[in-house]
């Protein structure tokens, strides 16, 4: 989503954020995430809450993965590149498996539409060949659980399984 600088001789102003910029309730809580060079988070998918999200600075490698059976782009990958300097934001939908790489110290802001908790933040190996994400760098700082994370296919099943009960 293409955000729209206005600048003058003071500086810049970005708006990052409208609600009406997705149709769902309102953000309910911001965190600001700063990243080591070389940084992998991920790869995670949500089947109740939707992420808005910026990179205030640095480099991030968003990498995407469609879960939901239903769409037309389930099963496609896609990986792409935002800056700064791009003046983009990303909105992540539920049922889009996510994982985020780093190639230089960066900071990302990102709204989440329901409280994080451990009970909506599936995993799996970011390295899942299935995935058809080519992570740019050799180096990867992962945490514990994305480290230990099952694959794509568990992860699959366990969001249909999900699904199946809403």
């Amino acid at each position: 989503m293409p955000l729209k600088p206005i600048d003058d001789s003071r500086g810049t102003l970005t708006e990052v954020y409208r609600q009406q910029w997705v149709e769902e309730t309102a953000r309910v809580q911001w965190n600001l995430v700063r990243s080591n060079a070389g940084t992998l988070r991920g790869v995670h998918l949500h089947a109740k809450r939707t992420d808005f999200l910026i990179v205030v600075e640095g480099e991030m490698w968003l990498g995407l993965y469609d879960m939901r059976r239903s769409s037309v782009t389930f099963g496609q990958s896609h990986l792409l590149c935002i800056t700064p300097e791009m003046n983009v934001a990303a909105y992540i939908p539920t049922g889009v498996a996510h994982g985020f790489y780093f190639t230089k110290p960066s900071m990302t802001l990102y709204g989440l539409s329901d409280y994080w908790t451990l009970d909506d933040d599936f995993g799996c190996d970011p390295d899942d060949p299935a995935l058809n994400i080519e992570w740019p760098g050799d180096a990867r700082i992962l945490s514990e659980r994305d480290t230990t994370a099952g694959s794509l296919a568990e992860m699959q099943a366990f969001y249909d399984k999900w699904q199946e009960t809403q």
